[in-house]
């Protein structure tokens, strides 16, 4: 790869950047241009600079992962959606991402609400799982129904 046209930052300036910006495990990197609302959890500490990508630091993996789910239910969706600019490319300004609303309940429910959208998560990312267990559930139902529906007192 020729890198020898491509604009470089001074050492200097990547240091800044990266002490301002550096990327620790459980941070969450929030896409803020183009596609924007994509997000992605780190999973371990990453040395590089980042641009056009907002950086949401927890340093704590419960938060992280309840933030995660939260940021792409229809609620944090539609204040994405609400308060994005430009045409083409579209944006979200840091300032929006600042202002961002959030609900965050106590540990506790917070724990019990990852546990259940990350099986949930979990069941319909992996057919292996989700598929066999469907048709379990759907195998039970009919048969509970069949019983209910075929169990009848004739009439005498």
């Amino acid at each position: 790869m020729n890198l020898s046209s491509a604009y470089l930052i001074s050492e200097e300036d990547y240091s800044a950047i990266n002490k301002r910006s550096k990327v620790d495990k459980d941070d969450i990197l929030f896409s803020m241009i183009g596609t924007v609302g994509e997000i992605a959890v780190a999973e371990e500490p990453v040395n590089y600079a980042i641009k056009n990508v907002g950086l949401i630091k927890t340093r704590d993996n419960l938060l992280s992962s309840y933030l995660k789910h939260y940021l792409k239910s229809s609620k944090a969706q539609k204040y994405i959606f609400d308060n994005m600019k430009g045409t083409a490319p579209k944006y979200l300004s840091l300032t929006s991402l600042r202002n961002f609303p959030v609900v965050v309940p106590e540990r506790l429910v917070m724990s019990r609400i990852v546990e259940v959208l990350d099986n949930f998560d979990a069941i319909c990312s992996d057919l292996k799982i989700g598929l066999p267990a469907e048709i379990e559930a759907r195998t039970k139902q009919y048969e509970y129904y069949r019983d209910k529906l075929l169990t009848f007192k004739s009439a005498e």
